[in-house]
Order: C-alpha cells, then structure tokens, then sequence
C-alpha cells in the first residue's frame, strides 16, 4: 500500500437489507442509527489513527492516518480488513444488546435477526489528503439518492437530517469530536485534521 494515502475501511452490515431488517423502518429507524452512531464511536476509539468517519444506514466508512497508527499491521491489507470487520460486528453487538436491555418492557422483536445472526464485511480503498472529503460527499451524495427514491410520498420537511445526509465524525483531538450532519464536508474540515506527508 502507498505510505503517503490515507487507508479507507468500508463496513457493510452483512445481509442486513435482504434478511434481517424487514420488521423495523429500514434505514430510516432512529434506534439503529443510534446503535451505528455509538458502533463508530467506538472504533474511532479502537482504531488508532481515525480522523474521521462516515456512517449511514448499516454502512461504517473510517478513514485513518497510518503515520498515526504506529503499527505494521496497517499496511497488511488483509489482516487490517478482517481485524477491523470482527471489531465492528462485536461493538455493533454488545451496543445492540445495550439498547435492548434499556428498552426491555418495549422489546422489539425487529432487531431480533441482528442479535442472532449480525456481521460486518470491510473493503479497503486508499485516498490521497484532498480526497477525503470528495469521497465523505460521494457517501452524502448515495444516501441523499437512497433517500429520493424510499421515500418520494415523505415530505422532506419532516425527515430528520441524518435521514437524508447520514452522519459524519471529525476527530478534533485525541479526546474530542464533532459531529456533523450536512449534505456536504469541505476539504477545510479535512485540513485541520490532517498532517502533511
């Protein structure tokens, strides 16, 4: 892999659409997006070197600086690949299960398919620094597309923003994010989060 890009991983709920989100308002249940907002988080913290993610539907997209991560393994394309994939699927689980647990007397049996049967594929993609925000806005760009098509008897008015533009994370610092829901990132947000090569 070339040292000088930045290393994109795409996780991609496995069988979520075809099989085991028929009961619940898929993409569009607030629940799941919660649950996909805390699993991103959560890598972002597990995965040394995320400056930013993107995440939409049951779709994780971290982008991570390999100067920053400290670890040959980043360049085993692989060994990151399936590392990454089982981190994701056991953060998405024990976030699913959290809200589960929370939401006992309400169980709904929708999320039921996930709990027994959830995993997460990843693809590698490499990106120079001012491509990242142009791939950020081509994930907005298929989101806003995908929500056009579910939902053209919805008024727009009344749809949440995540809804139409999913959601993406900047990592400011080591301890701080932001999160930003926008039909489209700029390379300015990019620039103050990345280091030259």
């Amino acid at each position: 892999m070339d040292d000088t890009r930045y290393l994109v991983i795409r996780l991609d709920g496995v069988k979520f659409t075809s099989n085991y989100c028929k009961k619940i308002n898929y993409p569009y249940d607030n629940d799941l997006n919660n649950i996909m907002i805390e699993t991103t988080n959560d890598l972002i913290s597990a995965i040394k070197g995320t400056i930013a993610a993107y995440t939409y539907s049951d779709e994780i997209s971290l982008i991570i600086d390999r100067h920053v991560n400290g670890t040959n393994d980043i360049n085993r394309v692989q060994k990151v690949t399936s590392r990454i994939a089982a981190i994701c699927t056991r953060c998405f689980l024990r976030n699913l299960n959290l809200f589960l647990k929370k939401y006992k007397g309400e169980f709904r049996d929708g999320f039921i398919g996930l709990q027994n049967n959830c995993a997460f594929a990843a693809k590698t993609h490499e990106l120079k620094i001012d491509e990242i925000h142009k791939y950020i806005n081509w994930r907005i760009a298929f989101s806003r597309k995908n929500f056009y098509e579910k939902t053209q008897n919805i008024k727009m008015k009344n749809s949440n923003q995540w809804m139409r533009f999913g959601t993406t994370i900047i990592v400011t610092s080591p301890k701080e994010r932001e999160t930003i829901i926008s039909s489209k990132i700029t390379f300015d947000y990019i620039k103050t989060i990345t280091k030259p090569k």
